[in-house]
């Protein structure tokens, strides 16, 4: 298999952020929601990747949809 230099770059930064807190996942943790407060204060926009509620498609209906 191929090596690809960006997903070695990923893995290298990755690498040097967990050894920063000793690969501890709580501090690694910890750290995340505290740079994403600071994003958050400073103006930066999320994604809201959370389940949504499906909605009705015009057109059918419990009663005639095909299941």
């Amino acid at each position: 298999m191929r090596k690809d230099p960006i997903i070695m770059e990923l893995r290298q930064i990755r690498d040097a952020h967990a050894a920063r807190f000793h690969y501890n996942f709580g501090a690694i943790a910890a750290d995340w929601l505290k740079e994403e407060a600071a994003a958050k204060r400073a103006g930066q926009k999320f994604v809201d990747l959370s389940a949504k509620k499906p909605r009705h498609r015009r057109g059918t209906s419990p009663k005639t949809a095909k299941i």
